[in-house]
């Protein structure tokens, strides 16, 4: 049988490739130079790989499905580490080399009795290197006609400028609210996805109702609720269980920080450093991301695994038609590019579905995780979505370029 020669131009370099008899027809030869004519052209690239897609539609949607259940676990993973830095960040104490941090539990189980903020200003007097201080009382609210518990944080008017905890809606006291006292509250982000309380509405502790002025991104405690401290300072509040206190202050030198004796306030507790207590929160936060980083990247690998599979036998299946492409005038990096393509847009599908579905799983998670949705995790899927696509490419690239393409045509 004669052979016809085509010879075809690609960067500076002659390859002749020979077509059997019916390939030699007129529009087979219109599509040849086509090819070399728009074979930069990004727009038929883009309009191959969009036919390609909706021609084996059926698999891509296996393959949209498989990815979107990966990378919804995967999202779920930057979610909670990016929950956790806000977290660790919002714990650190603004002053870090000149801070003191101090966890104190009442000695009385179970107290009833607040410690008042008279009694913290008189402590703070005693020692005249103490710049500042927030004080932070832990309380445990249970209602018995609800049957719902509420944790309380009563806060004085140091705590904004030693912590930074961010609003996601509303606003924060005012000096005056502070100062005085106010029938207000800041509620938890967990508490407000639990409940359908918002800003605006009432919130009932004991004989104060409480009207929610805010919602605060609280990652130590997702149902931590704040009111100012001296609201709640000449009321015992029945079923009001206080756990412990929070000071943090600024010392005007860190070593003298052991002379402080917080016995006389009746608590009891290990004094930290700055540095140290930021240190603990980011262990914590890394322990408890590593079990999900090892069980998502596992899942995730599987995924990958089983799009493999599903990839190389759609493009064994496809071999015949990019060979005939190759043979009249594609090139390879437009074949690769294909496959790029092709993955990417698969891989943005189902990457801006799991984006779509954010609403779903905050309501779902919201007892297990404290979910939290930023810019850290658009980045990380975004990366993820480009570099899966660019080794999917290439490992489809490399088992095509295996193949023959003489014997492709030959066999047609």
């Amino acid at each position: 049988m004669v052979m016809f020669p085509l010879s075809i131009f690609h960067t500076m370099r002659q390859r002749i490739v020979y077509l059997p008899p019916h390939l030699r027809k007129e529009k087979y030869i219109e599509y040849h130079h086509r090819v070399k004519h728009e074979e930069m052209n990004m727009m038929f690239l883009i309009n191959q790989t969009l036919k390609n897609i909706k021609k084996h539609l059926g698999i891509n949607i296996v393959i949209a499905l498989t990815l979107f259940v990966a990378y919804l676990f995967f999202f779920m993973i930057c979610c909670h580490v990016e929950d956790g830095m806000l977290g660790v960040s919002s714990f650190a104490l603004k002053d870090m080399d000149r801070s003191i941090y101090f966890y104190g539990q009442a000695r009385q189980l179970q107290r009833q009795a607040s410690i008042s903020q008279k009694e913290f200003e008189d402590f703070s007097a005693q020692y005249e290197f103490i710049q500042s201080m927030a004080v932070v009382e832990y309380g445990y609210y249970f209602d018995s006609l609800t049957g719902e518990g509420l944790t309380i944080y009563r806060v004085d008017e140091g705590f904004q400028s030693h912590f930074t905890f961010p609003l996601i809606r509303g606003r924060y006291f005012s000096k005056d609210e502070i100062r005085e006292g106010a029938s207000v509250c800041v509620i938890g982000e967990g508490f407000w996805l639990q409940s359908d309380l918002d800003v605006g509405d009432t919130l009932k502790v004991g004989k104060h109702n409480l009207t929610i002025i805010g919602v605060m991104k609280y990652a130590a405690n997702a149902s931590a609720n704040l009111v100012p401290y001296k609201t709640f300072e000449d009321d015992n509040i029945p079923s009001l269980e206080i756990q412990g206190y929070t000071v943090a202050a600024t010392l005007s030198d860190t070593t003298m920080a052991s002379e402080i004796n917080w016995s006389e306030l009746g608590l009891i507790g290990e004094p930290l450093s700055g540095e140290t207590y930021f240190n603990q929160g980011l262990d914590s936060l890394f322990q408890r991301s590593t079990v999900f980083f090892v069980v998502g990247i596992l899942i995730l690998f599987y995924a990958l695994m089983n799009l493999i599979n599903i990839l190389v036998s759609k493009m064994y299946q496809q071999q015949k038609s990019l060979g005939v492409r190759i043979a009249l005038g594609a090139s390879y990096r437009q074949v690769f590019l294909q496959f790029f393509l092709e993955s990417l847009v698969l891989v943005l599908a189902a990457v801006i579905c799991v984006f779509c579905c954010d609403p779903i799983i905050a309501v779902m998670t919201r007892n297990i995780l404290n979910h939290y949705f930023g810019p850290m995790t658009v980045v990380i899927m975004l990366i993820i979505s480009v570099f899966s696509s660019l080794f999917l490419s290439l490992l489809l690239f490399r088992k095509f370029k295996q193949v023959e393409i003489t014997k492709i045509i030959k066999g047609l």
